[in-house]
């Protein structure tokens, strides 16, 4: 699963690694979710493997089978007041497990003129874009130019909250007018309306990070299926973050992969 992270500011890498999944911590206890314990029940009766009346040493091995990629060998499910834990040396923070500069849904789009690198140029110029100079690419008098990295000075934010609106629009009304619609448009449009679809897709991201802080909408923007508060919180959120940001300061769309 891909999703969209904006990152504020340089050193890209270094803001992102703190999410890896490759990064191995101390151990520590890590509770099993109620989510996810009856998500394993309802799998696990569906092949057949618990009964209804399965007692705690059947309910332990399926829980410990199910989630067995996550134990050392010695990693034992146990369960305390809290509920089932094992012991976990994965990340508690990870988010991705490989990612890379693109600007796959919404590319930052330049004020006329403006500067940007690329998808094409952030592939080959990887990891130290900024220092590239070469790689960035200026338009020509009245061209407006869409990539992955900018800084706020060169960025035309209403024109990007314009031309989402109206892509989001044509989508909801494609969808509603489509005899056969298709699986993904039914997760992501399905069950919202026309202003509740648009208030909760466009440019921003659902994701970003910032002075290695990471941010998220709550979905991941897999659906954009978050109460209207939060959606209204969120957009607030990232348009007053960088409503203040220096002039200079840059921007880097990054697809994440988890």
């Amino acid at each position: 699963m891909k999703f969209e992270v904006l990152v504020i500011g340089p050193e890209v890498g270094r803001q992102l690694a703190p999410y890896a999944k490759r990064t191995r911590v101390g151990a520590f206890r890590r509770y099993i979710t109620e989510d996810e314990l009856q998500d394993g029940f309802v799998q696990g009766m569906w092949a057949g493997r618990l009964g209804p009346d399965a007692d705690e040493a059947a309910i332990a091995a399926y829980v410990r089978s199910t989630f067995d990629e996550f134990l050392g060998e010695r990693d034992e499910i146990d369960k305390d007041e809290r509920g089932w834990y094992f012991y976990s040396h994965e990340n508690p923070l990870a988010r991705w497990d490989y990612w890379f500069v693109n600007s796959e849904w919404w590319p930052l789009r330049t004020r006329p003129g403006g500067a940007v690198v690329l998808d094409e140029a952030a592939y080959a110029g990887w990891p130290d874009i900024r220092d590239h100079a070469r790689l960035w690419r200026r338009g020509r008098p009245g061209e407006v130019l869409y990539g992955a990295q900018s800084v706020v000075e060169e960025i035309d934010f209403v024109a990007m909250e314009r031309e989402s609106a109206e892509a989001a629009g044509r989508a909801w009304d494609a969808y509603q007018a489509a005899e056969h619609r298709d699986s993904l448009d039914e997760i992501q449009i399905g069950g919202f309306t026309r202003e509740e679809y648009l208030l909760r897709t466009g440019w921003h991201p659902a994701c970003l990070v910032e002075g290695g802080r990471w941010h998220e909408r709550g979905d991941r923007g897999l659906r954009a299926d978050v109460e209207e508060a939060r959606a209204l919180e969120w957009r607030r959120f990232v348009d007053d973050l960088i409503g203040g940001l220096p002039p200079g300061t840059l921007l880097t769309k990054v697809v994440c992969h988890t």
